[in-house]
């Protein structure tokens, strides 16, 4: 019986027959191509039920033709894994056979030696001997002189050791006799001492103590070249000169913020490799520096401060302040007796601050009878002022203004005034005024105008104001000091 059948398409890769409509092999899952191919008629038989229908093999896949789908059973297997495994498992079973061999080794040596039971043989005790010295004599000398015979205790001689259980040696050797000690030393040994005159070594040379360098200061804000001397161990103003010359400074006026200052370090005048600059007087060992009349050290106490100081000691703090000009004070109003609520004076226990010497109290004279009226007598409050600021030889910029300072002991007196005289050298020009302040600013009328630099020197004296315009000065004065002040042109 013939049949027709119906237009099919062949699957591009396992050549499996689908039908035409068909969009992927039901077989290998290749997507198909929709092209019919030719079916003859054949005949068909019935094929018996028990027959199993055999898969039909796909065929492998063609590279030329763009086919990239493989079958798996076209693959070929490489043999390199399995060489490779094989190879590392044999590795492991000979490591674990070795190391149970060494084991096994190491386990059959401990026992070996656990077995074996060696005879201890004490050591024997053999004294030794002093060598003998024998010194050659020079020609002339008396060698008994020389040599002291000394006598050596003799060692003491060991008991004889008992036999032992087994007269057998260690590792296996044979029986053998034991050996007699060997006889023992009794005779003593004279060793010699010669009389070597004691040498008596020269004392070391001391090693000079280099000198430090100069003291670098960095200018902060608010900073003078006071203070920066001050934190470089200098107590006396006329080092700011010496400042102003290393550094190529006219005036303190030119420090700026930031500006490094080169600052010689005090040394005792005589020391070797002394800077003769900046050799500080008061450096000295035993060098008390001279107080004013009037003018007396004060120790701070512990818990003591600066107002603390003002108060017990009857002053104010502006005559602290002009006493020690070392000291630095900060936010202090010198109007008012304590400095004010922002003043702050950093003093510490054990420093020495100067202070006006305490007042003698005015005695009472006896009376002859009990009619007088007793007059106490008349104690003058101030000794004599001392100049502080400037020092000598100081130089003032043409747009500065020079300030002069000084301080006294204690409170002018009814009628008592302060008489600065100031002399122009330059232009022999002489000054005077009167003032109960200790300060005096110059005004800028008697800055020179001739384009040189004139030197001034400036003197303070306390004086009698009588009739409100007599001054009469008396023998308290200061130093003279001297400065010099840029023209104005």
């Amino acid at each position: 019986m013939r049949r027709t059948h119906a237009p099919l398409q062949v699957c591009p890769i396992c050549a499996a027959k689908q039908p035409l409509e068909a969009l992927r092999c039901s077989v290998c899952g290749a997507a198909l191509r929709g092209t019919p191919v030719a079916v003859t008629p054949t005949q068909t038989r019935p094929m018996p039920r028990h027959q199993p229908v055999r898969a039909t093999t796909p065929r492998p896949a063609n590279a030329e033709e763009g086919e990239a789908d493989l079958y798996e059973g076209a693959l070929q297997l490489s043999p390199l894994p399995f060489a490779l495994l094989g190879a590392l498992i044999a590795l492991l079973l000979l490591g674990f056979g070795l190391f149970a061999w060494l084991q096994q080794q190491e386990t059959q040596r401990i026992a070996a030696l656990l077995s074996a039971t060696p005879t201890e043989v004490p050591p024997t005790l053999t004294p030794s001997l002093t060598p003998t010295i024998t010194p050659t004599p020079l020609p002339g000398t008396d060698v008994s002189s020389l040599i002291t015979p000394l006598p050596i205790p003799i060692l003491p001689t060991e008991p004889p050791l008992a036999p032992l259980a087994s007269p057998t040696f260690a590792l296996g050797l044979p029986e053998a006799t034991r050996l007699a000690p060997p006889p023992t030393n009794t005779r003593p040994l004279v060793v010699p001492t010669l009389n070597i005159p004691t040498v008596t070594p020269m004392p070391p040379t001391r090693t000079p103590t280099p000198t430090l360098g100069p003291c670098i200061q960095k200018a902060a804000p608010g900073d003078t070249l006071y203070a920066m001397a001050l934190r470089c161990g200098h107590r006396d103003a006329a080092i700011i000169e010496v400042i102003l010359r290393r550094n190529n400074l006219s005036s303190p006026a030119q420090l700026q913020v930031g500006q490094e200052i080169e600052i010689p370090r005090p040394t005792v005048p005589g020391q070797p490799n002394a800077d003769p600059e900046a050799a500080d007087p008061l450096a000295a060992a035993r060098i008390e520096p001279t107080l004013p009349p009037g003018i007396m050290w004060y120790t701070v106490k512990r818990g003591e401060t600066a107002l603390s100081i003002v108060l017990e000691r009857g002053i104010t703090m502006s005559i602290l302040s002009n006493l020690n000009p070392e000291v630095l004070f900060e936010g202090c109003d010198f109007g008012q007796v304590g400095g004010g609520a922002s003043c702050r004076v950093m003093v510490y226990e054990g420093q020495r601050l100067r202070v006006p010497a305490p007042t003698p109290t005015p005695t009472i004279p006896p009376t002859p009878s009990g009619s007088e009226t007793p007059t106490p007598s008349a104690t003058p409050t101030v000794n004599a002022p001392f100049s502080l600021s400037p020092s000598n030889n100081m130089l003032f910029d043409a747009f500065e203004l020079p300030t002069l300072r000084w301080t006294a002991t204690g409170q002018l007196g009814v009628g008592e005034v302060f008489l600065v005289t100031v002399v122009n050298r330059t232009a022999n020009i002489t000054y005077n005024l009167t003032t109960r302040e200790q300060f005096f600013t110059l005004p800028a009328e008697w800055q020179p105008t001739d384009g040189r630099r004139h030197t001034f020197a400036w003197q303070v004296t306390i004086a009698e104001l009588r009739d409100g315009n007599t001054v009469i000065p008396s023998a308290r004065q200061t130093e003279v000091r001297t400065f010099m002040w840029q023209s104005r042109r």
